[in-house]
């Protein structure tokens, strides 16, 4: 039994999903071949152009900020170490609780999420989309355990 290791990295030609790949050893193929092994890279994203963006509004501003996300699928900790990364203003923070399975968002003054510039991210971050303003404390609790454990 003979094996080939085809890796696109090696194409003669194409793209990495549709290339043209020279074999330069003599191959029998009067006898079938198997494929034993495929290596296939993530081709959908949990977050993706479809739920990327949400807007929010601090109270000291006077328009919102539109916050776009990476493609990409992430673990809840890196989702929210990754927005909070993204809104770098008035100690805005994104935490993942292990215990509730939940989000949250905190600032130091109040603010105010837009979550109907995208379909869903906010179902995918755990929130109802009528979750929009933050409390008295200036937080925003998700009601629900997001479906990004749900990929």
């Amino acid at each position: 039994m003979k094996y080939l290791i085809i890796n696109s990295s090696q194409k003669t030609s194409g793209t990495s999903t549709n290339f043209t790949y020279e074999i330069t050893e003599t191959v029998d193929i009067n006898q079938h071949i198997n494929l034993t092994y495929a290596s296939i890279p993530i081709t959908s994203y949990l977050i993706n152009n479809t739920n990327n963006i949400f807007k929010i509004k601090f109270a000291s501003d006077i328009l919102y900020t539109i916050i776009n996300i990476p493609n990409g699928t992430y673990e809840p900790f890196d989702l929210c170490i990754l927005i909070q990364s993204l809104i770098p203003v008035y100690n805005f923070k994104m935490t993942y609780s292990i215990n509730s399975l939940k989000i949250s968002m905190s600032a130091n003054q109040a603010f105010i999420v837009d979550w109907t510039i995208n379909n869903n991210l906010y179902n995918i971050l755990g929130y109802d989309i009528s979750q929009i303003s933050s409390d008295i404390n200036n937080q925003l609790n998700a009601n629900n355990i997001g479906s990004y454990l749900y990929p």
